[in-house]
């Protein structure tokens, strides 16, 4: 378990971003269980239930190596709304049959910039990374994730999250077209739970994986199962 100091501002604001940028690959080679390629670059769109456009997430591949049999790769993700731009900077790597992304793909880069601004505010994260076996397979059961957060001002503590990302499982291969095109998808569904303070929530989510693609598209539904908003890959340049 890693254990780093955040400062508190944007945090929260990222916590629901997706995992946009998955690629399978087979257990004999893991560096094609993702994008390799420096320059690399794909954009995904969200949108609201209804359909309506609500901002653009881009991402791109800034290195990439495979040493001793184990594949590293730092990629930027820039958010943007039409409005503002945001970016953050994370990091996966592809080792034997398992794929970790870092946790900090949540927390963006001016997060670290804007603590030197803020001494007095401390944030206080554990998280573990997120895994994914190297070959997807309908039926399998996928290991829970999980981070905690403890923001303390002047040593006193006066925030505390928890995220618990659970329930994670293959549960059917499905054909979904976008407009970047038509694909073949394995369809993993899991379960959010947020704690902060006296609030909780739990939300269920839905991606649609292609090999060699990544994720294609996620759904989030709200707590009677209803479509809350969904994201697509629009675009592979």
């Amino acid at each position: 378990m890693e254990k780093t100091i955040f400062n508190l501002r944007n945090i929260v604001s990222s916590i629901f971003v997706m995992l946009f940028f998955l690629t399978l690959g087979s257990a004999q080679d893991c560096a094609s269980f993702m994008p390799m390629e420096e320059g690399y670059k794909w954009e995904v769109t969200n949108f609201n239930k209804k359909g309506k456009e609500q901002g653009t997430v881009t991402h791109t591949v800034k290195s990439a190596s495979v040493e001793g049999g184990v594949a590293n790769a730092e990629l930027e993700m820039v958010t943007s709304d039409g409005k503002e731009e945001h970016s953050t900077t994370y990091q996966f790597m592809c080792e034997g049959s398992t794929f970790k992304m870092s946790m900090n793909i949540f927390l963006p880069d001016e997060t670290m910039e804007q603590m030197q601004n803020m001494e007095s505010m401390e944030v206080e994260m554990d998280m573990e990374d997120m895994e994914f076996p190297t070959v997807l397979e309908v039926g399998q059961e996928l290991k829970d994730a999980n981070m905690t957060m403890e923001a303390k001002m002047n040593g006193m503590k006066v925030m505390s999250m928890t995220t618990l990302i659970k329930d994670r499982k293959v549960v059917a291969k499905e054909s979904v077209t976008t407009s970047a095109g038509t694909y073949e998808c394995f369809k993993v569904e899991q379960v959010s739970a947020i704690k902060m303070g006296f609030v909780n929530r739990e939300y269920k989510s839905v991606s649609y994986i292609a090999e060699g693609v990544g994720v294609v598209r996620s759904e989030s539904y709200d707590k009677k199962g209803n479509l809350d908003s969904y994201s697509e890959i629009t675009k592979i340049y």
